[in-house]
């Protein structure tokens, strides 16, 4: 076996799915990490930015920037609660981006479940096998 060929296949592989996942979201003109936040304020109503930062793990400061870029492209407003606090909520702009994204997801999920069906059970534990040695070494090695 020529390894050094499944590798490169394997790295061109990953780079066209790279490729595939940011031409997946880019709709409407917004990007990856705008549609993962309206996705992720649809699916969990009435969180706080720092919940929105934990949950992205990213800066609150980061994820102000994000809303306030949302709000700007209305896809998302603010919903005053109380004097101190609002929840945000998104805009038939904001669902239309989420529905699409569900929608691309449910069809590219579709496709992959169709092509698994032609491989057994003993394939996928050694592909699982396979990625969990990759990441194992990834993580010893480049601690990620």
């Amino acid at each position: 076996m020529n390894y050094m060929k499944v590798s490169l296949e394997l790295q061109s592989f990953i780079s066209r799915y790279q490729a595939l996942e940011k031409k997946q979201h880019n709709i409407m003109g917004f990007n990856y990490a705008e549609v993962h936040l309206l996705v992720l304020i649809k699916n969990n109503p009435n969180l706080t930015l720092t919940d929105l930062a934990t949950l992205k793990n990213s800066s609150r400061s980061s994820i102000t920037q994000l809303t306030n870029k949302l709000i700007s492209k209305k896809a998302l407003f603010k919903m005053q609660l109380n004097k101190k606090s609002y929840t945000l909520v998104l805009t038939s702009k904001g669902k239309e981006i989420v529905e699409y994204h569900n929608k691309e997801h449910e069809k590219f999920n579709d496709a992959l479940n169709t092509i698994f069906s032609h491989y057994n059970d003993d394939f996928f534990t050694k592909l699982v096998n396979f990625k969990n040695e990759i990441l194992d070494y990834w993580e010893d090695t480049y601690g990620i």
